[in-house]
C-alpha cells in the first residue's frame, strides 16, 4: 500500500497569558468529513497537539471551558 506521511498539529488557543487562562482548558476536536479523527484538551496556558494527523482537509474544533464553540474550518494539512 501506500504510504502516507503525517504531521503533527500544535497550537494555542490564545495570544497572550490572560486569554488562555480564560480559555483552558479546551476540548480540541479534528474533524473531516463529519468524523472525529482527533481530540485533545488544551494545557494551562492554552497549548495543544495532535500527532500523526494525515494529510487532507479539516475542520478545527475548539469547546472553550465557557461552553463556547469556536471553529476552524478548511484547515488543510499537507
Amino acid at each position: 500500500g501506500e504510504v502516507v506521511a503525517a504531521s503533527d498539529v500544535t497550537g494555542d488557543t490564545a495570544g497572550d497569558t490572560a486569554s488562555a487562562a480564560s480559555a483552558t482548558p479546551a476540548l480540541v476536536q479534528l474533524v473531516a468529513a463529519g468524523a472525529l479523527h482527533q481530540e485533545a484538551e488544551t494545557d494551562a496556558f492554552g497549548r495543544f497537539h495532535l500527532r500523526d494527523v494525515a494529510p487532507g482537509a479539516y475542520d478545527l474544533l475548539f469547546t472553550l471551558a465557557s461552553g463556547d464553540l469556536l471553529a476552524v474550518s478548511d484547515l488543510e494539512i499537507s
